[in-house]
């Protein structure tokens, strides 16, 4: 009864402290603009210092409601989480939490001398609904670096692109899987990079459908492009490797194999919505590779199958 009790109490504490539940859900936040820290919550509030865009934050404490640039938010106590490489202190202050995008955490990456984690924030690039997504390596919750960003939801003329993340954790792998996906009206086409996660505090990636920037000799050594295809107004069908795929029922090797297509036959991949909530990529434990849901030029129904890709 006891203990009934007490878990009461903590979960009451918990929602008077983070009564939003954008603070009750995360820790780390990133500043979406310049974003002025303050003394107390409040506008007339004296200036401490002003955060750059993109900075990184802990959240210490939420504070009281309100209503500023037709945002409605709450005020929140942080502390600011300094930038590697950078001469810079941490600094404790309040700020507007409507200029704050959540970090969202992905697999923890750790060994016995030193707890890593990746958080993902999206900031948008341009006027018509692009974002890019960052990755952030944070080092003992002292400092952190920005890894790699990339780019989805852009809304050309007339198509758009999305992409997909998947992670593969092992105490001996760390790969990042980023699926994009260009949908039609017009081109279609799919891509699928591995990005190995092993230096990725040395990587500084821009990574969108079209193009890879960053360090040459990282991307050479860590990046690798799995697969792509694309199939271009005048119907013409670009695939690489161009190499055969067995079609399985399911993703199991030892699933009924449906067919065999050629290094020519049409190979169409699918991610999101057509799997749902479901993983967009799924693995083997002891096989380096993946697998994706796919249909080919070859079936007319509408039944989707699977394929192992490397």
């Amino acid at each position: 009864m006891k203990k009934r009790i007490l878990l009461f109490v903590f979960v009451l504490l918990s929602l008077k402290v983070f009564a939003n539940e954008k603070y009750f859900e995360s820790k780390y936040f990133f500043t979406n603009t310049r974003l002025k820290l303050r003394e107390s919550s409040n506008l007339s509030s004296k200036v401490i210092t002003v955060l750059d865009d993109e900075t990184c934050v802990l959240l210490l404490e939420e504070g009281i409601s309100d209503r500023i640039d037709d945002m409605d938010d709450n005020w929140v106590k942080v502390k600011t989480i300094p930038q590697k490489g950078k001469n810079e202190k941490s600094v404790e202050g309040w700020v507007f939490g409507g200029y704050l995008l959540s970090g969202r955490e992905a697999p923890v990456l750790s060994d016995e001398n030193q707890l890593c984690l990746i958080t993902e924030a999206w900031f948008d690039y341009d006027k018509r609904g692009g974002k890019t997504y960052s990755y952030y390596y944070l080092e003992n919750n002292n400092a952190y670096t920005k890894l790699l960003s990339y780019s989805t939801e852009w809304s050309g003329p007339n198509y758009e692109t999305r992409c997909y993340t998947s992670y593969r954790i092992s105490k001996e792998k760390k790969f990042l899987y980023l699926a994009f996906r260009m949908l039609e009206d017009g081109p279609y086409g799919v891509k699928i990079y591995r990005v190995d996660l092993s230096n990725i505090e040395k990587s500084q990636l821009y990574i969108s459908y079209d193009e890879i920037k960053g360090n040459e000799q990282f991307i050479k050594n860590n990046v690798k492009l799995c697969i792509s295809y694309s199939e271009g107004y005048d119907g013409k069908y670009e695939r690489n490797p161009k190499q055969s795929y067995k079609i399985y029922k399911k993703a199991d090797f030892n699933s009924e194999i449906v067919s065999t297509i050629s290094k020519e036959d049409k190979l169409i991949l699918y991610f999101g919505s057509i799997m749902g909530e479901e993983k967009e990529i799924i693995f083997e434990n002891e096989k380096e590779g993946f697998w994706v849901q796919c249909r080919t030029s070859k079936d007319s129904s509408d039944t989707y199958y699977w394929t192992w890709i490397e």
